[in-house]
């Protein structure tokens, strides 16, 4: 089953990529972050990492993610919205 996944994963990313150029174009877009928890390889606990959510206007009505493992705005927003020059909206935590 992980083969599987990480084939699709392989298959899947142009279009994600598409996606994510799209979102950029837009001239409005949304963001936001969730925590969830990440297994860490030969350990039986796990740690926190973050989804970061950013969705386009009407004009690229795409969802996407992008994945760190804290929650620096340099991991996150700084590194997925690099050269964007269109309006944010965002809840504005720290």
């Amino acid at each position: 089953l992980g083969d599987w996944v990480r084939h699709a994963a392989g298959l899947l990313t142009p279009m994600c990529q598409w996606m994510r150029r799209r979102v950029l174009a837009a001239p409005v877009l949304w963001t936001d972050d969730t925590r969830v928890s990440v297994r860490v390889p030969g350990r039986k606990t796990t740690a926190t990492g973050h989804l970061w959510v950013t969705v386009g206007d009407d004009s690229a009505p795409y969802t996407t993610f992008h994945f760190t493992r804290g929650c620096a705005a340099a991991d996150g927003p700084d590194v997925f919205l690099a050269g964007y020059t269109g309006f944010v909206h965002a809840d504005g935590l720290a």
